[in-house]
């Protein structure tokens, strides 16, 4: 069918000559509410629902609100009273609804809101609350709306673009699943779980929006150090990706570990300077490529625009830069790099429109004169860095020959010894010559792949730049193991190993099998031990023997993953990949997080956490603490627990019940053991005890979308099997259910939940589970983000096994 004759004439607005300048604010209230604009078909009800859940505010929308107020839909008033009279009354509830709904909503409206006198409400909502605009592929809007004209639904993203921009602050892309499969997971989605990448796209937006907040939302839980940001970790690496080439990119490395900490786009605006400037298709190519890279690889981002060095750009390409900037921080990345060849009046403008993204000062010298590194010019570059706020530092040179390599380690290190800089700095030579100085920096190092290796002749694959380290000797191996009574058939060695290869590390991780903690001292005594995998019997016994202890692992009451470190404190775990003498233990627990993340991957939007979503934890040992404590990390604040033994139950549930937790790990300056305080931001949390697997639901309480069996598989296979009541899987959404039981199939639970599939209920096998456990243990081991893909390949290996 053709688009509608009533569907509003958008035009470009007339409220600011240029739409994409930068503006000034970009921090709002806690409260504030959130309006999403766009024409129609980009999908803005499904996302003001999505935000509207995980951020328990009111969804106020305007479409549904029309049809109660006037009886029809915007389309069939239209038809029936003209499109003057419809966009009247659309007008009047617009103003209505944002005098009403100034707090706490998440307002979704229609394209009249760029029409007349509606640009000049939502221009004036913008200036105290996030305005965000909602874009999608021409080809899904024309799927939603049922029209097969696509060019006609081309050319109005295109011309209503300007006017949206011109209003809002923030912009979305709202990619197709069908399109876009989440990197390295090809296996068929659920029906159920459809709109799941759709919805960690749109929350993270939101989240990165509201970062002054706190919230208990993440799309993935992580170890206690993860939240260090890539500037304060030991050593972190960004691959560099052209922005025109994410596409491309991310559809050849699909299933394929890229191994970055972050992803750096790159974009050259030298051809943008030599035709027409910066215009609204390149400014939505670059937001959909953004948005590409966001749902690909889920890694922060940098954006670097490129300012053109060539004399012929010089008047057209500061403007051109500027926008390009300006329109960059609509879309809210981690880092963005601003070149200090810009004047001090035009760095202060993009500081002010920030927001929570956080600046890299810029400056690259591209025919460096002799003893560059040394020189007063460089330091008044770094000096007016730290004057005008920069978060990060990074100075670049040409490499001219091989002492300019020594003279860039002498700067860092002359520049972190006088401390007179106080922010991070990142600084190395570029071109073949400088590749040693690459690998020698510490954070942010910008490395290449090898499907872009034409593109960044100059720099180094992750795999060149761990050779280099350990062939240099700047780093040495290290030895790993699983510690515990009965480890000779355990996973973690292969999955361990496995990764090690994908980094070409020289590391080894074997079964450490012991009857006693006694076998602990021969271990601490080389210096080569790099950590350990803590099981069965020793997970609680263990806590006495260390000098620091994570908060999970306190919360919980046991650790699974010991590190050895070098040094004391924060500076010994930053170090952790270094060899030498133990002088300190410290104990985390990545258990909670491998149920965690299955939860948050498997559970559909629809049965998102809310204040009213329950939870049911079969079991009361040391995983089923574990689980307690992922699930009120997940938001859930009410838990019931069944265990035969119903004392255990209450044990569990007296030491969880009413307490509150941090989600917050990045400031690990006192680690001790005892009395550290926390920034309680989640919880607390209700845990009930249900007396039996025959009991009836209590009543009040919805029935559980999250079920976790913490039993062994001999345990449900007994004298009386383990099946819970029809009644406990009522929810008529279904839900998850997360089975622990790592040495069979096919438990009586899953095949009891199997039968509730048509409700909506996945079952999913403890294999799943035990990846992300590892990934989260290999990077306390290493420092280094885990291969994903290639340690979960262990464990559908052994999946298959089973199966066999």
């Amino acid at each position: 069918m053709r688009l509608r004759s009533q569907e509003p004439q958008i035009s470009a607005g007339s409220g600011n000559d240029n739409p994409l300048i930068t503006r000034a604010h970009r921090t709002y209230s806690p409260d504030a509410s959130i309006l999403l604009v766009g024409i129609r078909g980009t999908g803005k009800s499904t996302l003001g629902l999505v935000a509207s859940t995980s951020l328990r505010f009111r969804l106020v929308d305007s479409g549904r609100i029309f049809h109660r107020e006037y009886g029809q839909s915007r389309a069939a008033y239209a038809a029936t009273h003209g499109s003057h009279a419809y966009r009247r009354q659309e007008i009047d509830l617009i103003h209505s609804i944002l005098q009403q709904h100034p707090k706490r909503a998440v307002i979704v409206c229609g394209s009249a809101s760029v029409e007349g006198f509606g640009q000049e409400l939502v221009r004036h909502f913008s200036l105290t609350h996030p305005v965000i605009f909602i874009l999608r592929d021409a080809s899904d809007i024309s799927q939603y709306v049922g029209s097969h004209e696509e060019n006609i639904i081309s050319d109005l993203v295109h011309r209503s673009s300007p006017a949206f921009r011109n209003l809002s602050n923030f912009e979305f892309y709202n990619l197709s699943d069908s399109l876009m499969n989440t990197h390295g997971k090809d296996r068929t989605i659920q029906p159920s779980l459809l709109l799941k990448n759709v919805e960690r796209d749109f929350l993270q937006l939101c989240y990165s929006i509201r970062k002054q907040i706190p919230g208990v939302y993440s799309e993935k839980a992580h170890h206690s150090l993860s939240s260090l940001p890539l500037e304060k970790r030991s050593t972190t690496y960004c691959l560099s990706l052209p922005v025109e080439d994410a596409s491309s990119f991310a559809d050849s490395t699909r299933g394929i570990d890229i191994l970055a900490d972050a992803i750096e786009l790159i974009i050259d605006i030298t051809s943008l300077c030599s035709t027409k400037g910066f215009d609204h298709i390149a400014a939505t190519q670059i937001s959909r490529q953004y948005f590409v890279a966001r749902r690909s690889f889920q890694l922060p981002i940098i954006i670097h625009p490129i300012l053109p060095a060539r004399q012929e750009f010089q008047e057209s390409s500061r403007k051109v830069y500027l926008e390009v900037i300006a329109h960059s921080l609509r879309l809210t990345p981690d880092y963005l790099t601003v070149d200090f060849h810009l004047d001090e009046v035009e760095i202060a403008k993009i500081h002010s429109a920030k927001g929570h993204t956080k600046i890299i000062g810029h400056y690259f010298e591209s025919s460096p004169p002799p003893n560059n590194w040394s020189s007063q010019k460089t330091a008044s570059i770094l000096q007016r860095m730290k004057s005008s706020h920069c978060d990060l530092a990074r100075i670049c040179q040409a490499a001219m020959s091989r002492t300019d390599n020594r003279d860039v380690q002498e700067f860092i290190h002359a520049t972190n010894v006088s401390g007179k800089l106080g922010i991070p700095i990142i600084a190395y030579n570029t071109g073949r010559i400088g590749r040693p100085s690459c690998y020698l920096n510490r954070i942010m190092t910008p490395i290449t792949h090898p499907i872009l290796e034409d593109r960044f002749s100059g720099l180094l694959t992750m795999q060149e730049v761990q050779n280099a380290l350990y062939s240099s000797y700047t780093l040495e191996p290290q030895f790993f193991g699983i510690l515990g009574a009965d480890v000779l058939s355990s996973l973690s060695p292969a999955m361990h190993n496995s990764a090690f290869e994908a980094f070409q590390l020289p590391h080894k991780y074997q079964t450490l099998q012991c009857s006693s903690l006694r076998d602990l001292s021969v271990l601490i005594q080389d210096t080569s031990f790099g950590g350990a995998s803590i099981t069965a019997p020793f997970k609680q016994e263990i806590i006495s023997a260390l000098d620091y202890l994570s908060p999970s692992s306190r919360a919980i009451g046991a650790v699974n993953t010991l590190i050895p470190l070098r040094s004391d404190g924060l500076k010994g775990l930053l170090a952790r990949n270094e060899t030498g003498p133990t002088v300190a233990l410290y104990g985390d627990n990545t258990d909670w997080i491998g149920i965690f993340n299955c939860v948050r991957q498997h559970l559909s939007p629809v049965n998102a956490v809310r204040a009213n979503t329950t939870a049911l934890v079969i079991g009361a040992g040391g995983m089923a603490h574990a689980c307690v404590y992922s699930l009120i990390r997940l938001g859930i604040n009410k838990i019931f627990v069944c265990n035969r033994t119903e004392q255990r139950a209450k044990d569990l549930a007296e030491r969880f019940s009413g307490k509150t937790y941090s989600t917050d790990h990045a400031s690990l300056d006192d680690l001790q053991v005892r009395d550290v305080s926390e920034l309680s931001v989640c919880g607390p949390a209700e845990v009930r005890v249900l007396p039996s697997i025959q009991s009836a639901w209590p009543t009040g309480f919805d029935s559980p979308t999250v079920i976790v069996s913490c039993v062994p598989s001999a345990a449900q296979n007994g004298p009386k099997s383990l099946i819970i009541p029809d009644e406990w899987l009522a929810n008529r959404t279904g839900g998850v259910l997360i089975e622990l039981s790592y040495d069979s199939l096919e438990t009586p639970l899953m095949k009891e939940v199997k039968k509730f599939s048509s409700r909506g209920w996945i079952a999913v096998h403890g294999l799943q589970v035990l990846p992300e456990q590892g990934i989260a243990q290999f990077e306390l081991f290493t420092g280094r983000r885990a291969p994903e893909n290639v340690m979960r390949s262990q464990a559908d290996c052994r999946y298959m096994e089973l199966a066999q």
